[in-house]
């Protein structure tokens, strides 16, 4: 063991001083500031993990109280709109000229050589979920200085929305009027005077809406309810109609099975004759497979004047190998009202004075093949139908004013069309209807062709900035009864036959505008529907066009 000596404690003493000295300056030298020589070091402290303790520390949480807070969530799950529809015999008439491309806004307007003007409008608003809507306005008019009062006019308006409600619910609205003006422009084979008065003016305008069930599935009821309410006003002479339609249809669908059961009630109300209702009553089961659908029912007509007709209502379509080949068998009623408003779109010089109001009712049985392959569409049938009340127009009554005359009628008929895409900027299409009449003593059907063919194509050139549509119109020859003033009988008139072509060509000088031209009788055939009335020579039109 050491001892302590005097060197110890010699250093011990000075350590001892030195510390006494540092406590009693120090606290006089801490407030004050250093010298500007002097320089502070600082070391910095390093902690070594050798020398770290663990420390437990419990953190004191305050309890919170629970919120239990409701959210609602409203989700709409909206499927495409798929829908089966059944393979009825395609419509023998479709329009290929049409006014208007599917863009939101489309306008057509100009001016031709017979102080014809025209003029298109059209806006739409599409979404495929919830709501449409569109605005259509057009206006006519033609004046042939060449032919004293040949000269008319039509407007028009047309607007529509349909609204899903809900994933079964939408409905479908739509207003429309028109206004047209006609010239008695009768061309004159006796020296007879026009009417004093020749301007005859119409106006017609409806409102209807449909609500139904837009979803469908195999396993789906469907419905179907409906209401339309139209007027139709003439003048010269002072004539109103009105009519009321309202239809309900069920539909329950089980697989590839469906009950289908439709019914509609009519009524015209025209002033001076008695008014005419009618129901329509076609209940039917359907099936479809893959190779055939079947439609076994029966079609049921009544109206006021007690006449029924119950007809069967039966189609079978078959389909051999792929698509492009089907053949099919049908039976059907047809019910076309004989009333001012139908029967002025095909003559508007047609006299008013009924003496009743009537339904035309066609009981047909018909058979033919159809298909549609990669380049075709067609479709060929020829059946028979036999005829109650048909439209047939003589003029007996005054030498300017068409009559109405009905007859029974039996008919064997051929009907075809076809639509050939040649390739994506050449179609060609077109339709025949040729009817083979018979009636009771051979009395001829005045006014009525027996022959309509239509011819159509369009043609999409230069990077389609250019769109060419040429169509052809011919029918045969029709004839007239007429009093011959002269001899104070009856005579016959055979008219002109219809060969008429025009050619439409649309040319766009930018995304937004472009140019177009049309061509109307281009053959200057003046042939005549109704005795007395031929229709214009060539004539022209020509004007501006405007999409976005």
């Amino acid at each position: 063991m050491p001892y302590i000596t005097n060197k110890h404690l010699n250093i011990l003493s000075t350590y001892v001083s030195v510390f006494i000295i540092i406590n009693i300056f120090l606290p006089r030298l801490s407030g004050q500031d250093l010298p500007e020589e002097k320089q502070e070091i600082i070391k910095t402290f390093e902690a070594q993990l050798e020398d770290a303790q663990k420390i437990t520390i419990l953190p004191n949480i305050l309890p919170i109280a629970s919120i239990k807070k409701k959210y609602t969530y409203n989700i709409t799950i909206l499927p495409l709109e798929i829908k089966y529809p059944d393979p009825v015999i395609k419509p023998l008439a479709t329009d290929p000229d049409l006014a208007f491309e599917k863009h939101a806004f489309y306008a057509r307007g100009g001016y031709g050589n017979k102080s014809n003007p025209l003029f298109r409008l059209m806006y739409t608003h599409t979404d495929e979920h919830q709501l449409d809507y569109h605005i259509f306005l057009s206006h006519d008019g033609f004046n042939n200085k060449e032919i004293t009062l040949q000269k008319g006019s039509r407007s028009q308006v047309d607007g529509g929305i349909r609204f899903r409600l809900k994933e079964k619910m939408q409905i479908n609205t739509n207003v429309n009027a028109r206004y047209d003006e006609n010239q008695f422009y009768f061309v004159h084979t006796n020296g007879q005077d026009i009417p004093s008065d020749p301007l005859r003016k119409q106006l017609r305008y409806a409102v209807n809406a449909d609500l139904y069930n837009p979803v469908a599935s195999t396993d789906a009821t469907n419905y179907k309810i409906g209401l339309s309410y139209s007027v139709f006003s003439l003048g010269n002479p002072r004539t109103t109609e009105g009519h009321v339609k309202t239809t309900l249809t069920l539909e329950k669908n089980s697989g590839p099975w469906q009950i289908a059961i439709p019914v509609q009630l009519n009524g015209v109300l025209q002033s001076g004759i008695d008014d005419l209702y009618h129901v329509n009553f076609t209940p039917a089961l359907k099936y479809g497979g893959k190779k055939i659908w079947i439609k076994a029912g029966s079609a049921f007509y009544y109206d006021s004047d007690k006449l029924s007709r119950l007809w069967p209502d039966i189609t079978v379509d078959f389909k051999l190998g792929g698509s492009g080949l089907r053949i099919f068998v049908a039976s059907q009623l047809k019910v076309t009202s004989n009333n001012l408003h139908r029967l002025t779109e095909n003559n508007p010089w047609i006299n008013p004075a009924f003496p009743a109001l009537t339904n035309a009712i066609s009981r047909e049985v018909l058979g033919g093949i159809k298909g549609e392959v990669t380049f075709l569409g067609y479709e060929l049938n020829l059946g028979y139908a036999k005829m109650d009340n048909l439209d047939n127009y003589t003029q007996m009554e005054t030498i300017w004013s068409p009559a109405l005359k009905l007859n029974n009628v039996n008919a064997v008929f051929l009907r075809g069309n076809a639509d050939f895409a040649i390739s994506d900027r050449v179609n060609i299409g077109g339709h025949l209807i040729k009817n083979f009449y018979n009636t009771a003593g051979d009395i001829p059907l005045y006014g009525v062709h027996s022959l309509e063919l239509r011819a159509n194509s369009t043609f999409h050139l230069w990077k389609n900035k250019l769109k060419l549509i040429p169509e052809l119109f011919i029918t045969d020859r029709s004839t007239t009864l007429l009093t011959d003033d002269f001899a104070g009988s009856m005579k016959e008139v055979v008219l002109n036959n219809r060969v008429e072509l025009n050619v439409m060509l649309d040319w766009w000088l930018g995304k937004k505008m472009g140019l177009y031209a049309r061509a109307n009788n281009i053959l200057n055939n003046k042939y005549e529907k109704w005795y007395g009335y031929p229709a214009m020579g060539i004539h022209f039109n020509g004007g501006v066009l405007l999409k976005w």
